[in-house]
């Protein structure tokens, strides 16, 4: 498996091996604020000029994903789903998985379209990513041993490739219902295909502030582990659960630990408007100059935070949860880990 963190765009690599049945790519990255529409291809080659099997276009402007051939200097039919499955200022994860017949999508976690090949998968040489987008991270796998070693499925997208060209249970080939419907299945929905698509991500020693896109989104059943130090100087330090990366979006959840007064407070910023402080828990879990540990999960009803053992929680005020989809850390605190 190629795996490439933090790719300059747009990003252009030779796909390692080609393409055959059952190699799967795994997109994660960001979609910045007022961005117009951005667009992943699987090509013949990186000249401009050149074949493209398979183009997926997220198309902000028009509130739709276009999916599509090039061919002898030409587009082919456009294959159009009304409505993109995630929002300016938010992170997704886009899995890309190549059947006998045609290409299965999967965003953050969910089944989202089906794509018949028009082109021979043998022509695919290089991918690329374009225009508005910022990448964390592009994996490339190699299953079942490459082409003629069938027998090893991708983790994550159940059982034998479909005998047809089109989704489980005999679905049409193209994502939504027809007349411009919206897309099939929640955009942050249960595991895609019989299996978890999000692979764990760490990051190891980040600065602060820390700013990053929450691959795959927050939903029910989704952990964040934040590890680090509390230095011997420290007032206070925040960790806030966003809708998006701007200093004025929305926070679901800012957590904040104050060490003079020796209480965390919590809230939620909505509407550029901070909501009613709740303040716990009945013993302050942090200590100056001492590691410290906190585990964070999603419940439909509300957060439930544990720091150095100690337990609370936090009702959500601030719905769609899906909405959430950027954690930031600032303050008076050193990051050691943090996990999703």
């Amino acid at each position: 498996m190629e795996d490439i963190f933090n790719p300059i765009m747009p990003f252009v690599r030779e796909i390692p091996g080609g393409v055959y049945p059952n190699r799967m790519f795994v997109i994660n990255g960001m979609v910045p604020h007022g961005a117009y529409r951005f667009q992943v291809n699987l090509k013949a080659g990186a000249y401009p000029e050149a074949n493209v099997p398979f183009h997926l276009n997220f198309r902000f402007d028009e509130n739709k994903v276009v999916r599509n051939t090039f061919q002898y200097r030409a587009w082919g039919m456009e294959e159009v789903s009304y409505g993109v499955p995630f929002y300016p200022g938010s992170a997704f994860e886009l899995m890309i998985l190549v059947e006998p017949a045609y290409y299965k999508i999967a965003i953050n976690g969910s089944h989202y379209a089906t794509y018949n090949h028009r082109l021979p998968i043998a022509e695919v040489r290089v991918m690329s990513v374009e225009e508005s987008v910022t990448l964390s991270r592009v994996q490339m796998t190699m299953q079942g041993g490459g082409p003629g070693h069938g027998g090893m499925y991708p983790p994550g997208m159940g059982g034998p490739p479909a005998r047809h060209a089109g989704p489980p249970h005999g679905g049409p080939p193209h994502a939504g219902p027809p007349h411009g419907g919206p897309p099939r299945g929640p955009p942050h929905g249960g595991p895609a295909y019989g299996g978890p698509v999000h692979q764990e991500t760490r990051l190891h020693d980040p600065n602060v502030p820390l700013i990053v896109g929450i691959p795959g989104g927050m939903h029910p059943g989704k952990k964040v582990y934040i590890s680090g130090k509390v230095p011997h100087h420290a007032d206070r330090f925040t960790i806030n659960f966003k809708w998006g990366a701007a200093p004025n979006d929305n926070i679901a959840m800012h957590i904040n630990p104050r060490f003079h007064d020796k209480v965390i407070v919590e809230n939620t910023y909505s509407g550029n408007m901070w909501g009613v402080e709740e303040r716990k828990p009945s013993h302050f879990p942090l200590e100056r100059k001492e590691d410290f540990g906190c585990d964070i999960e999603c419940h439909s009803s509300h957060f439930e935070v544990r720091i150095n053992g100690n337990s609370f929680t936090y009702n959500h005020r601030l719905l769609p949860i899906e909405r959430i989809n950027t954690l930031e850390i600032s303050g008076d605190v050193k990051l050691r880990e943090v996990k999703f």
